[in-house]
């Protein structure tokens, strides 16, 4: 440990801490212990639009995600006077969260604000020091924000975020803006007790600029980008697609953990159709759990999606395809359909539908006990059911199962079979059949198989 230090040192002293070509990485932050972490939204693209903008500094609006209040999002920047200056392209959960109550203000910097070698500053005083270099003085910033914090109440929680331009990696162009920020600012509330002044509010503006200058630390606080290649970065593949609308028809077991892992691979905007409700029995193998139970499953899964991901925008539909009372968005809008219901007259009703419009279809089901997947994908402007029912039939029959449809009862005193399957395996097919889906929407190929087990136990994949 000591020698690493040395070396720390040694590469500082000769400016030398990161070289051209090194991935970007942010100083650690001094004496933090925060728990809260505050999302921003920041792409390439937004980069240009910031330079744009003539104003440095404003209000931003913080929204709560977190239901234990550790997980704020930047809901918009705001000038001074109100006008929103740049509002991040968030999903449904943040997009419909409640504010949380903390004033903030935002200062556009031209470079990270760092002390020293690679520090960032530890004290007000040090911070102040870094702001003058971009012409802000932290003094009246602090009088601002003291103003609008003793608006809102007297909670006595203030933050500041900061943000600047940063490449992808040391030496190369900037790329997009980043930003930093410090809460719990000791501002003077309305009810602060101010020693040796008058209780007024030109004596709470004195102490608030006077904070500016003293050594009190710095409570910094976690900032990350939760923009979709950011947030996305630990995917093998990162989608790099045109992100379809795709009506999901069918909230089951299978349905739902597809979906759950489509959402999660970059499929933003998904209709969940289905007119079930969630029983206790369901949830043995569904990706929802006690607390939706009583729940329409469409409604239920698309509430789970839209809280997965900070850009996901899921829609529910209690009833049945196709809803012929349904005004709000045509079913020809949609670019891909996707069965996941395992019922021939989806599939029947999908193939009768009008459709106008080019799209993919894709349709999954498990055999029984879940001992394989049938998988169908097309592009086109209908479906061909009666084909597809026909073709999955004969894969069934290639496989050999016996069915025995009384083979489990729901349990003890209700005479009603049920479907046999295990949790593992239909995560397994649910898996593979989000994979068939993203390679569909990618390739747009025309195929018709089952995905089985072989007899050593693994995977193979048969095409009709």
């Amino acid at each position: 440990m000591l020698r690493r230090f040395e070396l720390w040192c040694l590469a500082a002293g000769k400016d030398r801490l990161h070289l051209p070509g090194d991935h970007f990485e942010m100083p650690a932050l001094p004496g933090s212990r925060a728990r809260t972490c505050v999302g921003f939204f920041e792409t390439t693209e937004n980069l240009s639009h910031w330079l744009e903008i003539e104003e440095n500094a404003g209000f931003a609006s913080l929204t709560d995600v977190s239901s234990f209040g550790r997980a704020l999002a930047v809901q918009d920047w705001r000038s001074f006077s109100g006008e929103i200056l740049a509002a991040p392209d968030w999903g449904t959960t943040i997009s419909s969260a409640s504010p949380a109550g903390i004033p903030c203000v935002w200062l556009r910097l031209s470079s990270l604000p760092i002390i020293g070698a690679w520090q960032l500053p530890r004290t007000y005083a040090e911070l102040n020091n870094c702001l003058d270099k971009d012409g802000h003085d932290l003094g009246d910033i602090f009088v601002t924000l003291g103003r609008s914090m003793r608006r809102v109440g007297d909670t006595g929680l203030a933050m500041l975020m900061m943000g600047f331009p940063i490449p992808s990696k040391f030496g190369s162009e900037n790329e997009r803006i980043h930003w930093i920020g410090i809460q719990d600012i000791p501002l003077k509330r309305r009810k602060s007790y101010l020693k040796g002044f008058r209780n007024n509010d030109k004596s709470r503006e004195y102490l608030d600029r006077h904070l500016a200058s003293s050594r009190n630390q710095l409570a910094w606080v976690k900032c990350e980008n939760w923009a979709p290649d950011q947030v996305r970065s630990r995917l093998h593949q990162p989608q790099a697609m045109v992100d379809p609308l795709v009506l999901l028809i069918g909230a089951g077991s299978l349905g739902g953990h597809v979906a759950d892992s489509l959402a999660r691979s970059g499929i933003t905007r998904i209709e969940v159709q289905d007119p079930d409700i969630l029983l206790a029995g369901n949830l043995c193998r569904h990706v929802l759990d006690q607390a939706d139970i009583g729940k329409h499953k469409a409604t239920a899964l698309a509430d789970r999606l839209n809280r997965s991901q900070p850009d996901i925008r899921a829609r529910s539909s209690v009833s049945s395809f196709p809803d012929r009372l349904r005004s709000d968005r045509p079913y020809d809008e949609y670019d891909v359909i996707l069965d996941c219901s395992g019922e021939n007259s989806v599939l029947r009703a999908i193939g009768k539908f009008p459709w106008t419009r080019e799209k993919i279809f894709v349709s999954l089901s498990v055999t029984w006990a879940a001992k394989g997947l049938l998988s169908w994908s097309s592009d086109g402007t209908a479906l061909p059911a009666a084909y597809v029912i026909d073709r999955f039939e004969k894969l069934i029959e290639m496989q050999g199962d016996v069915v025995d449809r009384t083979e489990i009862m729901e349990g003890i005193g209700c005479w009603h079979p049920v479907f046999p399957a295990n949790p593992a395996d239909v995560q397994l097919w649910a898996s593979i059949g989000a994979r068939f889906c993203l390679e569909t929407i990618s390739s747009r190929e025309d195929r018709c198989g089952i995905h089985k087990f072989d007899d050593h136990g693994g995977i193979e994949y048969v095409r009709a």
